[in-house]
């Protein structure tokens, strides 16, 4: 295949990058190109021939083959951290980042076939467990308290770690969705000024699940201190959103790990999201609703019996 005519690594990336800042689809966000210029800068420094260990010749992008591709899933792809483990989520990240920039270049006609694609499957990093997890009750214990401890006054000093804290009660205390998570108002906060009980008011996927629950009142003082630095803030005051800016299950789960550890299960960093080491799974936002539901089954068959 030559090469001399197409585009230029960059020119390749920039472009698939425009695409996909205006789909309709799933639109990228600033904070997201940031991650996948990363991705696309490891990618080209292997092109170039950069090496752990010496060099090698460089290679065009649109001349990859396959089993270069394999090699730089398993040798190329560097920690952030040094000497940190590069783990099987991170590669399989970067392998789906560059698929999808080589489809958009054949898409566009730039280039024939994606070579990515053409990875035998024993070659590409395994997929992720795709089924639900369910937090040990030591872990979901642990949170809990975390959460009614004091907050530390640096920590404190973020809005929005007043508002990850606000958000996590409710999330731990009534097993929302993300999509009700995301999509309550803040006049769904009704608070009676300690006349009864404050609640939040749901409006789940259907009208069978839309629905009012009331909430502690640790929760409820956490929602009001988030409102007060919400009113103050630029970035938040306008918002009708109840949690308004973005949700990042990664960065709730780091309001935990900035603390302490939990029961030796440590929390780290990927470059897409937090997992717990040792499991298979990356633990979701879904994970907490599913954990609280089944929760409610166990006290439940407990009371029965």
């Amino acid at each position: 295949m030559t090469s001399i005519s197409i585009l230029s690594a960059d020119e390749v990336f920039e472009q698939w990058l425009r695409h996909c800042a205006i789909s309709d689809r799933r639109p990228i966000s600033e904070e997201d190109a940031d991650a996948y210029r990363y991705i696309w800068s490891t990618w080209k420094r292997f092109l170039d021939g950069e090496r752990e260990k010496g060099s090698a010749p460089p290679v065009h992008w649109a001349d990859v083959t396959p089993p270069f591709v394999v090699s730089f899933i398993q040798s190329g792809i560097r920690s952030r951290k040094t000497g940190e483990h590069v783990s099987a989520i991170t590669r399989r990240r970067y392998w789906r980042v560059l698929v999808r920039i080589y489809d958009h270049a054949v898409d566009k006609g730039v280039i024939p076939e994606n070579p990515i694609s053409s990875v035998a499957d024993q070659d590409k990093p395994p997929i992720e467990n795709p089924l639900g997890a369910i937090l040990s009750p030591r872990v979901w214990d642990r949170c809990i308290q975390m959460l009614d401890e004091p907050i530390d006054p640096e920590i404190a000093q973020r809005e929005i770690a007043v508002r990850n804290r606000a958000l996590l009660r409710v999330l731990f205390e009534l097993g929302l969705t993300p999509a009700e998570l995301r999509g309550l108002l803040v006049q769904a906060f009704v608070d009676k000024a300690g006349q009864q009980d404050a609640s939040i008011k749901v409006d789940g996927e259907s009208y069978t699940r839309v629905r009012e629950l009331l909430i502690s009142e640790h929760t409820r003082q956490g929602i009001v201190e988030w409102l007060r630095v919400k009113a103050s803030s630029p970035a938040h005051a306008t918002s009708e959103i109840l949690f308004s800016g973005k949700i990042f299950h990664h960065r709730l789960l780091k309001y935990f790990s900035l603390r302490c550890q939990i029961d030796r299960a440590r929390l780290f960093p990927d470059l897409f999201g937090y997992r717990l080491v040792g499991a298979e799974h990356r633990l979701r936002l879904h994970d907490h609703a599913r954990t609280a539901a089944v929760r409610v089954i166990v006290h439940a068959v407990e009371f029965i019996c």
